[in-house]
């Protein structure tokens, strides 16, 4: 259920602040700011500045835009909010740990019935 989520968690993580520096179409088009872009923003294993841009404005786009944010809305409370989902959980996981230690106390009660 967590799944986009979770992608875009990821993503936020490895993305960081790499997120937020990537040159724009324009920025990449100025012959001023080109040499700069390809020096300080070039990508690892000898991607270019221009495709390591490409990259993280893809990734931009599936995390830090609206329709991103409108997914993981949606994954996240796809059947019903974070708080209803723990409430549920935790009455069905209370009710078969209580059984069980009910089970306990009352082995224990009878058992000290038992010696007296």
């Amino acid at each position: 259920m967590f799944r986009l989520a979770r992608v875009n968690e990821i993503m936020k993580v490895i993305g960081s602040h790499n997120m937020l520096a990537v040159a724009s179409r324009v920025q990449l088009d100025d012959q001023r700011l080109r040499p700069l872009i390809d020096e300080f923003l070039s990508g690892a294993e000898g991607h270019d500045a221009e495709e390591r841009s490409a990259i993280y404005r893809m990734a931009w786009d599936f995390m830090g835009t609206t329709m991103g944010s409108r997914n993981e809305l949606y994954e996240r409370n796809y059947l019903a909010s974070t708080k209803t989902n723990r409430i549920a959980a935790h009455g069905r996981l209370s009710a078969a740990n209580r059984a069980r230690g009910d089970d306990l106390i009352e082995y224990m009660l009878a058992s000290a019935r038992a010696r007296s």
